[in-house]
């Protein structure tokens, strides 16, 4: 993939990164039972002519029917850069969960 990235940083100013990435991805599905779904796609992105610049990135998602109508969705994504920019953490996870109430 052709990456494009400008990042704005306060005291640096704008920052242009033009890169190609090898891009490479896995993705699960499946319904453990009649009530439990399960996804799960995970990435690796490589800039190709610097194999220690990477990225990794995880999304998953599990989520629990309760009724016909009501469910409770779970979803966590990791994201890893092994070179970020300056001052970002180089990895960051999400987790996000709720009630789904279907019409």
């Amino acid at each position: 993939m052709w990456e494009h990235e400008r990042i704005n940083d306060k005291t640096r100013g704008a920052m242009t990164t033009r890169v190609v990435r090898s891009t490479n991805y896995i993705n699960w599905t499946g319904q453990l039972d009649e009530r439990v779904t399960t996804s799960a796609t995970g990435y690796y992105q490589v800039y190709v002519r610097r194999f220690q610049d990477y990225r990794i990135l995880f999304e998953g998602s599990l989520t629990f029917r309760l009724t016909t109508k009501l469910s409770f969705p779970l979803r966590v994504n990791v994201r890893y850069d092994s070179e970020p920019p300056t001052g970002i953490r180089k990895h960051d996870v999400e987790i996000f969960n709720g009630l789904r109430y279907t019409f």
